[in-house]
């Protein structure tokens, strides 16, 4: 899933959200951009609620 401009993150791999910040399992910070930050909250829900996109 497209999470900002630069880059692309396979949600089974998120380790923590924040308002600012998606962290991975290797722990590293991915900043999340404003015109991305809706439709990724929607789907991270939905993933963590059906497993799937």
């Amino acid at each position: 899933m497209q999470v900002h401009r630069s880059y692309l993150i396979n949600l089974d791999f998120v380790y923590d959200v924040n308002s600012k910040f998606i962290i991975l399992r290797n722990k590293k910070e991915i900043n999340i951009g404003k015109t991305y930050k809706k439709k990724f909250k929607l789907a991270y829900q939905d993933y963590l609620l059906n497993g799937s996109l």
